[in-house]
């Protein structure tokens, strides 16, 4: 027996005795299990003896209601009202959670009003309704935006303010009872000016290469991986703490096409100009300019997987993997490889035969590895 009120709520067994599934309401998902076994065997028509099994939020929603509940049980004889009669309680207790948690204290806010008042109402890019969580928007000397959260305690600035932003490596901010919005502000945008020569190298390349992963770069991010063509991508990595030096490098694809990349990309180090950029050095050093937006559609180099007919998966990966036989060419996930060498017997192999045409297909990305 199912219920059209609670159609996500499903028996067990035959007899209608047993139930797991969830409750719906307020756009949450309450799992609930349900146990009328006991009632089975007692001549009173209340479902008196059932059993309820809620998840944790439940627990914590009805800790104080549990009399309420056992009387609902008591007065209902069938299943779906008294689960009308609970999400009722439940929705109920849920809307008097969320309006029972305090609010500012007229100091904090007063306090909080000044401090905003110092660093700027122009950086203000966002605040919460608890007036707990504030996202502010700097601008460094190159004239990069960059947003920083900072979440206040309730006895703040007594308490030290949490604070998160985008960078590429651990940051600790200074604080005591005496530290202000404003002390913070002035850490990040020092912070800020440490990275200026790192980010104007990742943005050449973001701007004049094709960067096929990451998809959606961030500030922290320290690697790019680039479309070469021919079904080949170079990975780079920076030393952040010197990212003019010559970056570590990896190369993907057929071997055919890699073996004279990799044949340039070994002599990098004997060639690298720390005056210019790091695309620069790269296009050098391989004796070609990189395919870009300029003068290259994505299409280009936007190949699905031949294994599961998608560029993108769930992780993030791209396929990495090329054929080496040029006539095939078909690239690879390489999960979905790996999958494939699972099915063949093949786990301990570094080749394994294509899918499409039987030829040999490394899997493993070559070059000086990251």
């Amino acid at each position: 027996m199912g219920f059209r009120t609670f159609p996500l709520l499903c028996p067990l067994d035959e007899d209608g005795l047993c139930y797991r599934g969830f409750l719906t309401f307020q756009d949450q998902e309450f799992l609930i299990g349900i146990d009328l076994t006991q009632n089975s065997h007692s001549n009173n028509n209340s479902l008196k003896n059932t059993q309820l099994y809620f998840c944790e939020e439940l627990k914590r929603l009805t800790a104080t209601h549990k009399n309420t509940i056992k009387q609902l049980l008591e007065q209902h004889s069938d299943l779906e009202s008294f689960l009308i009669d609970l999400k009722e309680l439940l929705v109920e207790r849920l809307v008097t959670k969320k309006q029972s948690k305090p609010l500012p204290s007229p100091e904090y806010c007063s306090f909080l009003i000044a401090e905003l008042d110092i660093v700027g109402w122009d950086k203000l890019e966002s605040i919460d309704h608890s007036l707990k969580e504030v996202t502010l928007k700097l601008s460094d000397s190159s004239g990069r935006k960059h947003s920083i959260l900072v979440s206040f305690p309730r006895n703040y600035p007594k308490a030290a303010a949490v604070v998160r932003a985008d960078l590429p490596t651990p940051y600790s901010i200074p604080q005591n009872h005496k530290t202000r919005l404003k002390d913070i502000v002035l850490f990040f945008l020092m912070e800020f000016e440490k990275y200026k020569d790192f980010w104007h190298l990742v943005e050449d390349v973001d701007k004049h290469t094709w960067v096929l992963d990451p998809v959606k770069p961030k500030r922290s991010d320290l690697t790019r991986r680039i479309f070469l063509g021919n079904h080949c991508s170079l990975l780079i990595k920076w030393k952040i703490e010197d990212p003019r030096s010559v970056c570590k490098w990896q190369l993907f694809g057929a071997e055919k096409f890699a073996a004279p990349l990799r044949k340039n990309l070994n002599k990098i180090s004997r060639i690298w100009n720390r005056n210019i950029t790091t695309r620069e050095n790269f296009e050098n050093t391989l004796g070609f300019k990189f395919p870009s937006p300029q003068n290259t559609s994505q299409s280009d180099f936007e190949i699905d997987c031949a294994i599961c007919y998608i560029y993108e998966i769930e992780d993030g990966s791209i396929p990495d993997q090329s054929c080496n036989n040029l006539k095939c060419g078909q690239s690879f996930h390489k999960s979905c490889i790996l999958e494939w060498k699972k099915q063949l017997q093949e786990i301990n192999s570094l080749y394994t035969k294509c899918p499409y045409c039987n030829e040999g297909l490394i899997f493993h990305g070559s070059g000086n590895k990251i």
